[in-house]
């Protein structure tokens, strides 16, 4: 009788100890799941509402001057310009490096979209980040244009990246490679940089050149693209 007692007592213990094994397991359980659970996205662009009365803040348009967020570089937008042929601007199908399907050998553009160039002057500032065999810095030409819609869409930004630049210097093992362009410290050039960007959304909505998004989407400086 006295070792029933006991193994009923052991069995109960070993039942005491399981349910509470089991509880601090599924605690435990319960906020690794917790802490597992996808964090809601948020879109951290915006695009600001009033033009800048500086090169710091606001929002950029044609004339202006502006510094990339880290003080490197600096841009002036000169000129925007929307074409249906390219032959507009003296180019040739090799000079593109993307969309190259939506050119008709006459130069014509597919009428569902137009070629937007914008004409710019880059200033190399303090950027020494990469540099070639020579020594010289290579820089990144501002690559992103889209529309208002799809840059502050809650699960954006979304942009097109350029198909044409006239400053390129190809790497063949370099996807970005189109982009990238030797400048020194203190030297300017100018350049030209292009979109294919639906003829639809041009005529409805605002059109943006975003740069700076290199250190971050949040930390990106606008310049609205006028097509009037």
């Amino acid at each position: 009788m006295r070792k029933t007692r006991s193994i009923l007592g052991l069995c109960i213990i070993v039942l005491l100890l399981s349910a509470c094994s089991y509880k601090e397991f599924e605690d435990s359980l319960r906020n690794k799941l917790d802490n597992d659970e996808e964090v809601e996205y948020t879109n951290p662009t915006s695009i600001p509402e009033n033009y800048s009365e500086n090169e710091e803040e606001g929002l950029f348009t044609i004339g202006d001057t502006v510094t990339t967020h880290n003080n490197a570089e600096q841009y002036t937008l000169h000129k925007v310009q929307a074409l249906t042929n390219i032959n507009e601007a003296d180019l040739e199908l090799t000079d593109f490096f993307k969309n190259v399907s939506l050119i008709k050998d006459n130069g014509d553009i597919d009428q569902d979209y137009q070629l937007v160039l914008i004409d710019l002057t880059v200033k190399n500032l303090a950027s020494r980040l990469f540099k070639d065999e020579s020594d010289v810095p290579i820089l990144y030409i501002g690559y992103s244009a889209g529309f208002k819609s799809e840059i502050e869409d809650p699960n954006g930004p979304f942009f097109t990246e350029i198909s044409y630049f006239s400053g390129q210097q190809k790497v063949d093992d370099d996807p970005k490679g189109y982009y990238k362009f030797l400048l020194e410290i203190g030297e300017e050039v100018d350049v030209t940089i292009g979109w294919f960007l639906p003829v639809e959304q041009l005529r409805e909505e605002p059109l943006y050149y975003m740069i700076s998004i290199q250190s971050g989407v949040e930390y990106a400086k606008y310049f609205e693209l006028p097509l009037d």
